[in-house]
């Protein structure tokens, strides 16, 4: 997909809905970012004396260490190694404005940026789009995927490593449901127990890999309420998960299996009157040791503190720069690294005698992230611009238009400063980071003092002409085996225009086809019965005032049980009021008709549809240009689309290579997502794959804005089409 001007091609295909989240960006800590630290770098020493008198080390070898750096991308966060493809994946959030945010997959040995991805965005209640961003990242191997963070959405997605399709996401889920994670910062996949593990405010979630539900453990002597408690990065061990938390300088051990506490290490520097602020955690079995990295305060504990492994006594703390941060550990070498973020240096810290023996300069400050390869050679990544370069990169997205653009340049969104001011839209350039590659080499020696290894630099090979969508076309198919109906899912649904919310608020339901039907008539008593099986309640005081409209909106979820839908099956959707009068009281029904169909019976049925309108997430649908001039669809070409509409139900979607899907013509059920009474529209999707959304006039389907069912779903004439796949046997 081309995404320069010339494509003819925007990325309004893949809007993610339009629901405003409110961001504070002062209290925002996402992935490896570094708290402001203003300290002047501080010389790198042990903090033992006995170190420097010792003749007992091993010493870098400047001559035969190697280390390359080049250009990467704006906005660097953090980076992950795929062992099984040799693989760098890093993420980028470039400039002021969530408008250059993508997803990178880089070449290990040369470190040339092979694709970039356009991620899926949202237009928000400023009438601007914006992208999902990511954040923090972590490899999935044994499943093929990478998982990141979208720490400032309060959500996380995964991905396809081959592909680089979403295959799965949270964005849109309700504050109020208990799988919601607030601020989510680190994740990392322990196959071992089935589990993902998530840092974030308050808490650390552990996401069942099999069902997506969330346990939420809260670290011990974290309150309730008062202190904001931020888990950073976290390492697993076996059946131990480390946890270090910023706020009280602990670090927690969690058992992955039961997720109880086990151990609580209270983290130390070199002075006890200033907060440690720890920050990475190593183990070195080889040695005994845990390792700790710690941020400090203006420079005071920054640095490595190291641990025993059994018993958590603290053993010595070691000093290095001013904003120590991550950290990653060789351990077959005994070696440990890591990142300063206040003077853009790497660590090499030898765990044998637990003192730093070498530093890699990067580009002058922020080094933020590393990870190690196979081969022994680190790559980290950093986020300090590089004088004079621009980044042209091929994901800038207009927040007017949704459009898509090739460029190094931007509006920016007007936004609120930490000091409550307004800053108003500007044009920002976007500026490079740098990445470099590194590989340490030993001698045997008499320590002396660190050694300095200077990257050689290498030339930038440029980024890739066009970014990949992660979502394709209105149809959306994923891998086998990655998605299927004995799987809960959660469905998102907005509604808009509505006068004035009902007294008692808004139930959402899901029946099947037949249990019950919208119109003017008294509900029957099987069908009140129907509407509560699988329902929940969006209270009136959920409902959003819009002063530019002088309506009422809302949105929130439903969860679908596992093996509740069933290949064949018609559904729907559907809305009434939760009041008392639910029976006679007709004014906020609404539905929308699903239609289950198993892709492995229909699969020679592929289609071609080449409308792409997807989202991760619908919001705010009367604030969205779909919304605007969805009565001018209505009315203007209803003629023209009846034809096309039953074009569409006579054929099939087209999907993208590798993939299949199927199509069934439209439910005979009725399906009228516009409220009677309020003239209000509802909107849907659902999280256990990556949703889609968007005017729907060029699929013949006239009154729902954002739609989105479990799996691979197609809109046809005022229906939509779920695709599902069945697990591999």
């Amino acid at each position: 997909m081309n995404l320069t001007p010339s494509s003819g091609k925007a990325l309004k295909g893949i809007v993610a809905g339009s629901l405003a989240l409110a961001i504070s960006g002062a209290s925002m800590i996402p992935a490896s970012f570094a708290a402001q630290n203003t300290a002047q770098p501080t010389t790198t020493q042990s903090a033992s004396s006995s170190d420097a008198e010792s003749t007992e080390s091993r010493v870098v070898d400047v001559s035969a260490s190697t280390a390359q750096i080049t250009q990467g991308l704006p906005g660097q966060y953090q980076v992950a190694y795929s062992q099984a493809h040799h693989k760098i994946w890093m993420v980028g959030v470039g400039g002021s404005s969530n408008l250059a945010s993508t997803i990178a997959r880089v070449d290990a040995d040369t470190m040339k940026i092979e694709e970039v991805a356009v991620l899926p965005f949202e237009y928000d209640a400023n009438g601007q789009f914006g992208y999902v961003s990511a954040y923090g990242i972590t490899v999935d191997d044994a499943n093929g995927t990478v998982w990141v963070t979208n720490t400032t959405d309060n959500s996380l997605s995964v991905f396809d490593q081959e592909t680089m399709e979403q295959i799965w996401t949270s964005h849109g889920m309700s504050q109020a449901d208990p799988n919601w994670i607030e601020h989510p910062r680190e994740v990392r996949v322990d196959n071992a127990s089935g589990k993902v593990f998530v840092t974030g405010r308050y808490y650390v979630s552990a996401i069942d890999m099999k069902t997506f539900e969330v346990t939420k453990i809260q670290l011990q002597g974290a309150p309730d309420g008062g202190t904001r408690y931020i888990g950073m990065n976290v390492a697993i061990d076996g059946d131990k998960l480390y946890v270090p938390e910023r706020t009280s300088g602990k670090l927690f051990v969690i058992n992955t299996k039961t997720l109880k506490t086990e151990q609580v290490i209270q983290t130390r520097g070199e002075d006890s009157s200033v907060e440690v602020r720890p920050s990475d955690v190593s183990i070195d079995h080889s040695q005994n040791e845990i390792y700790v990295s710690s941020q400090g305060v203006k420079g005071v504990n920054s640095g490595i503190s190291v641990y025993d492994l059994k018993t958590g006594a603290f053993k010595k703390f070691v000093k290095f720069g001013t904003q120590a941060l991550a950290m990653v550990n060789d351990e077959e070498r005994d070696l440990v690294y890591v990142s300063d973020f206040g003077t853009g240096k790497i660590a090499i810290f030898d765990a044998k005698t637990d003192r730093v023996i070498g530093e890699v300069e990067m580009n002058g400050g922020k080094a933020n992230d590393l990870t190690l390869a196979d081969d022994g050679s680190v790559v980290a990544v950093d986020k300090q611009d590089i004088e004079g370069a621009t980044a042209s990169v091929p994901y800038v997205l207009d927040p007017k238009t949704g459009d898509g653009s090739t460029t190094d340049n931007y509006m920016s969104k007007a936004r609120v400063g930490r000091d409550g001011k307004t800053i108003p839209s500007t044009r920002e350039v976007l500026k490079p980071n740098s990445i470099m590659k590194f590989r340490v080499e030993l001698a045997d020696g008499e320590f002396t003092s660190p050694a300095t290894i200077v990257p050689s630099k290498l030339a930038f090979q440029g980024y890739p002409k066009e970014a990949l969508p992660v979502i394709i076309g209105p149809t959306l198919n994923f891998a086998e085996g990655t998605i299927d109906i004995t799987r809960p899912y959660t469905f998102h649904v907005t509604g808009a225009d509505f006068d004035k919310p009902p007294a008692e608020g808004i139930r959402l339901f899901l029946v099947k086809d037949g249990e019950w039907l919208p119109g003017n008539d008294k509900l029957t008593d099987s069908e009140l019965q129907n509407i509560q099986k699988i329902s929940t309640v969006i209270p009136a005081s959920d409902f959003v005032y819009n002063e530019k409209t002088g309506k009422y909106s809302f949105s929130g979820t439903l969860r679908v049980p596992a093996n509740t839908l069933k290949y064949g099956q018609g559904y729907l959707l559907g809305t009434v009021t939760a009041g008392s009068d639910v029976a006679v009281n007709r004014d906020y029904d609404s539905a929308r008709a699903l239609i289950v169909n198993d892709v492995q019976e229909d699969a020679d049925k592929a289609d071609n549809r080449a409308t792409s309108d997807d989202s991760s997430k619908p919001s705010q649908p009367a604030e969205s240009p779909a919304a605007q001039q969805q009565d001018n669809a209505q009315s203007k070409t209803a003629d023209s689309n009846a034809p096309a509409a039953q074009e569409q139900m006579g054929s099939t979607v087209k999907t993208p290579a590798k993939k299949s899907s199927s199509s069934q013509p439209a439910s005979n059920s009725s399906s009228s997502s516009q409220s009677k009474g309020s003239n209000a529209q509802v909107n849907a999707s659902a999280t256990k794959s990556s949703t889609q959304s968007g005017s729907l006039a060029k699929t013949g389907a006239q009154s729902v804005l954002s739609l989105a069912a479990v799996g691979a779903f197609v809109l046809i004439a005022g229906a939509t089409l779920v695709v599902l796949r069945r697990r591999k046997s």
